[in-house]
């Protein structure tokens, strides 16, 4: 599984999102880090406590990779054959309990920016799309808070 961070914004979600991970199989899960979403370390090679406080260690046992931008990580995956499944409210995205089976190995869910969600051109050229139905007034969940719910169902029914 791959697990594609869209220009995150927030260094304490992409922290929180290096924990489930872990918590999902650290050698399972490989996180692309696209964009400007922040890593472990800052362009100088330092590291960046607000991420590494969350992520309690996290960050020395999943393993990431960077990238310019979402499109030449999607690009790149799509020549490997990995499967695109963006997580994100639209005409065509499917609820993620429809999911009774899943190959966990071959594919890849991104993560779109906390207020803009996953890049238009993404979800334009990426025809799956993923959502979480919401019970209540609000139609999101904090993106950190989705990602665990969508990835520990999605672990559960490939098995």
């Amino acid at each position: 599984m791959y697990l594609v961070l869209d220009n995150i914004r927030s260094s304490h979600n992409v922290g929180t999102l290096f924990r489930v991970c872990d918590a999902l199989g650290a050698k399972e899960i490989r996180i692309c880090l696209c964009g400007y979403t922040p890593g472990p370390k800052d362009k100088y090679g330092l590291e960046l406590k607000k991420l590494t406080k969350v992520s309690l260690g996290a960050e020395n046992t999943v393993e990431f990779e960077r990238f310019e931008s979402t499109q030449e990580c999607l690009k790149s995956l799509s020549q490997k054959g990995v499967d695109i499944f963006c997580l994100e409210l639209s005409q065509k995205a499917k609820n993620y309990f429809d999911y009774s089976k899943f190959d966990w190995e071959n594919s890849a869910l991104v993560l779109g920016n906390e207020v803009s969600g996953v890049d238009q051109s993404v979800l334009d050229e990426y025809s799956k799309h993923v959502f979480i139905p919401m019970k209540g007034e609000k139609e999101s969940l904090n993106v950190s808070v989705a990602a665990s719910v969508v990835l520990f169902h999605l672990r559960n029914v490939s098995q």
